[in-house]
């Protein structure tokens, strides 16, 4: 299995279903966007897990989970 997330990527944006109302977080908005993002991939990765466990196959897979440079600091939610 190959899965390629799009987010957190630009644009920042939390997926409309989620609409990160439920983040305690007091950053700005593109900082909030940015991690309800992360959530959401962290939240669906969760779910496939889940699934390898019930059909047996967790032992048997591999996971490589790889990045890009991250979010810019300035407009994009990204740290420093």
């Amino acid at each position: 299995l190959f899965l390629a997330f799009r987010d957190p990527h630009t644009p920042v944006a939390c997926p409309r279903r989620r609409n990160g109302r439920d983040l305690k977080v007091t950053y700005g908005k593109s900082r909030k966007e940015l991690i309800c993002m992360v959530n959401y991939m962290d939240e669906t990765i969760g779910l496939i897990v889940d699934a390898l466990k019930r059909k047996g196959m967790y032992n048997d897979t591999f996971f490589a989970f790889q990045s890009d440079n991250g979010g810019l600091v300035t407009d994009e939610g990204g740290s420093s």
